[in-house]
């Protein structure tokens, strides 16, 4: 999964190279043929173990192992910087949920979010911006999926590019509206560069962001080996905050006591043929649309409900008596009758 493991280098075909690995704690760098300088300088080893053995695999004869302990060549025990570490405009804090088994041929859409009781711990990037959950999870040998949700806070209305990591397959909506999907899949030759690696120049798209808070919510699955994420900003500006996962989290509390009174009645606007009725029943919301059946809503927040299957939501004001539908591009203003 990680691109620093690998580096180009001028073996010679059919015949004998000498290979030198030197570890000292969190560094790594191999030599080859004797040369003064590394063909492969790792900046910092990513495993969790700290012992065990030396494995050789693929075809090839291998001959004179030696294992010099404590001897280092003076290399330094400590990692490298991460240059990215201060960047700003990576999204390194989120809210997730636990991982659920994903079948194969199976696709995620508006119709199956997550609920918002379902993010229940926090997970925060690595090196270079990387959400590893292959460290947080495990791998496993069935495709899984985990949900990730952060909130965005914008002055005013903006538009910029998100620059995504993706290891394997990533869903992305803003604000509870499906709006890119994309796949790194080593084992099935769709491979983004660096061959299949996880990078944050695998893939991008584009952001608009409303004036006041966004929700970003990503699904990640697992297709071969490792899984992750990666997300980065283009530029902040006219941003004013990210990494707001506290709320997320307490969000299922804060759902429990809601009153669902202030939203029921019944709303129109004088531009639709259609009124919208809200009721409620045993701490559900529903709308019916003028002629329909009700249709049982979503609670994503204080104020904001979703009709999944419709793929619209709902966003009140309670004291002034008004509602904004928000479908797709569209949205919609309606006040209380």
């Amino acid at each position: 999964m990680y691109p620093e493991y690998q580096a180009p280098a001028m073996a010679g075909a059919g015949e004998w190279n000498h290979v030198k690995l030197v570890l000292s704690g969190a560094r790594m760098q191999v030599f080859l043929n004797n040369a003064s300088r590394p063909v492969l300088d790792i900046p910092k080893l990513e495993g969790n173990e700290t012992q065990g053995s030396i494995a050789f695999e693929g075809s090839s004869y291998i001959a004179n192992v030696q294992v010099k302990p404590n001897e280092t060549e003076g290399l330094s025990p400590l990692a490298l910087p991460d240059l990215s570490d201060n960047d700003a405009t990576y999204l390194r804090k989120w809210a997730v949920t636990a991982p659920e088994n994903l079948p194969d041929g199976s696709e995620l859409s508006f119709r199956n979010l997550p609920q918002p009781s379902a993010f229940t711990d926090t997970v925060s990037a690595e090196r270079r911006g990387l959400i590893d959950l292959t460290r947080k999870y495990g791998g496993s040998k069935n495709r899984r999926v985990v949900w990730l949700k952060t909130k965005i806070t914008a002055k005013e209305a903006v538009k910029t590019n998100l620059h995504l990591g993706v290891s394997d397959e990533i869903w992305v909506f803003l604000n509870s509206q499906m709006i890119f999907v994309d796949k790194n899949l080593f084992a099935q030759a769709m491979r983004k560069y660096p061959e299949g690696r996880i990078s944050i120049n695998n893939t991008e798209t584009t952001l608009n962001l409303k004036p006041g808070e966004n929700e970003l919510l990503i699904g990640v699955a697992n297709d071969f080996y490792g899984w992750g994420t990666m997300a980065r900003l283009e530029s902040t500006e006219g941003i004013t905050e990210t990494g707001q996962v506290a709320s997320i989290v307490a969000m299922d509390k804060e759902i429990s006591n809601l009153n669902l009174n202030q939203y029921e009645g019944v709303y129109s606007n004088k531009d639709v043929n259609y009124k919208l009725n809200f009721t409620q029943k045993e701490k559900q919301l529903f709308v019916q649309v003028s002629g329909q059946e009700p249709a049982q809503l979503q609670a994503l927040g204080q104020n904001k409900f979703a009709f999944t299957t419709a793929n619209a939501t709902f966003d009140f004001t309670p004291s002034g008596g008004k509602l904004v539908l928000r479908q797709g591009n569209e949205s919609k203003e309606f006040a209380k009758e």
